[in-house]
């Protein structure tokens, strides 16, 4: 299975801009390309959504959402990458990270109402969109295990893990007036670009 991430734009760890730079930084970056960079300075995306894209059908059967750590957010920070999502295709599963145990809605024919829930139904699929939802303000670090089967076998499969959980932050650009950073690699700092 392959798992992208997409995102708008990273808020860095306790709201203090990393000391590493972003891979690169210009309007053609794609925040799936900072993955591992974020990763690596523990920053959370926003505007999250993560494709699950398979070769061969498989059967999604539920999804348990372990979440690991949540933490307000410390500043108004935010460091943008190429803003704007694609359309989900396949299915769109929500999950909630503030609920954890809360029902994961299906969108199975992707217009924006649920048809379905897990694990009530099972779900054959080779591409699923997952939208995380959670509360404004709040940094959820986070692991998803799908539980598939296929052909006739049944598997785990983990997004995330405890000590590199999936890292999503939950903020309200409307509320707050939000300071964008950009790298600058003539000084090497972070210069504040809105």
């Amino acid at each position: 299975m392959t798992v992208e991430r997409e995102g708008t734009a990273y808020h860095p760890h306790a709201g203090r801009l990393p000391t590493r730079p972003p891979p690169t930084q210009d309007e053609e970056s794609l925040c799936s390309q900072w993955s591992a960079w974020g990763d690596d300075v523990r920053a959370a995306t926003t505007g999250t959504r993560l494709h699950l894209s398979t070769t061969s059908p498989v059967t999604l059967v539920d999804v348990e959402v372990v979440v690991h750590d949540r933490t307000p957010v410390e500043s108004n920070v935010l460091i943008p990458c190429r803003i704007g999502s694609s359309t989900p295709s396949g299915a769109v599963l929500r999950v909630d990270l503030s609920a954890p145990n809360s029902p994961k809605l299906l969108d199975t024919d992707n217009n924006g109402d649920p048809d379905a829930e897990l694990p009530a139904t099972q779900y054959d699929l080779t591409a699923l969109t997952l939208e995380p939802t959670g509360k404004d303000g709040w940094v959820y670090a986070y692991e998803l295990r799908l539980r598939l089967t296929a052909d006739g076998r049944s598997r785990t499969q983990t997004v995330g893990t405890a000590d590199n959980p999936l890292r999503t932050a939950f903020i309200d650009l409307d509320a707050n007036p939000y300071t964008t950073y950009a790298w600058d690699p003539a000084t090497a700092a972070w210069i504040p670009s809105s």
